[in-house]
């Protein structure tokens, strides 16, 4: 019970984005090499999140691998190159847990590969209203933009998507609002591990004009009846 305490109101705290970040990133190297978190269960920290843009992690499953987050074109070809030197599994999904463009603008990297690009129906609203055009104005002058096509969403889903292929089994939770309407948590049911996007971030990365602090809250808490063991942020280190 005291470590379930302990574990919800480090959650709340990450959540708050109010977290001090232990060095700056430009003291920190761009992108940190991939760690495993749990067995098949990778994660890879983004630093400058300028060029690379959010975190990305990925999930083996008996016969392929699905990504969490597409970050920036840069970041996810360096994503897929640690991805392919690490199995021979295809990437058949991309969960994107919103629309912001450093978790999605690297989908056309995973989408030329023949991926699946997952997410929320309201993210891929967003994506098309907000993005698409952003995207094809970088294109003309990024050479890294230029190689790929914006991949909007194409699997959309409106409460819970789930993966399962008998040894392992995710679960993508939408609870209402947060930090954007379409926000989603990827949960391994057990290996008891949430990836929580920029609804929990750890260090002063967030951002709150597509958000309602109110529903944000209530959202979290729902968050925390999970019971997670560990929470993997969009931005910043792993917490267990």
């Amino acid at each position: 019970m005291k470590r379930s305490i302990v574990r919800a109101s480090a959650v709340l705290l990450l959540m708050a984005g109010v977290y001090a970040a232990a060095a700056s990133q430009a003291e920190k190297a761009p992108t940190e090499k991939p760690v495993k978190i749990a067995d098949g269960v990778w994660f890879e920290q983004h630093n400058n999140i300028g060029k690379f843009g959010s975190n990305v992690s990925w999930i083996e499953f008996s016969d392929y691998v699905v990504m969490i987050d597409a970050s920036f074109p840069a970041g996810a070809e360096e994503a897929l190159r640690n991805v392919k030197a690490a199995t021979n599994k295809p990437v058949r999904y991309v969960i994107v847990t919103h629309y912001h463009g450093d978790h999605t603008l690297g989908a056309g990297v995973f989408a030329k590969e023949g991926t699946t690009i997952v997410a929320h129906e309201n993210a891929r609203k967003e994506f098309l209203a907000r993005n698409v055009e952003g995207y094809l104005k970088t294109a003309e002058t990024d050479p890294v933009y230029a190689k790929y096509k914006p991949a909007p969403p194409e699997l959309t889903f409106s409460d819970k998507f789930i993966l399962d292929d008998g040894k392992r089994r995710l679960e993508v939770h939408h609870f209402g609002q947060a930090h954007t309407t379409g926000c989603i948590f990827p949960f391994l049911t057990k290996e008891k591990i949430v990836f929580t996007g920029d609804a929990c971030v750890n260090g002063p990365f967030n951002y709150c004009g597509d958000g309602d602090t109110a529903s944000w809250i209530d959202v979290l808490t729902q968050v925390q009846t999970l019971d997670p063991d560990v929470v993997v942020p969009a931005h910043g280190a792993v917490i267990t």
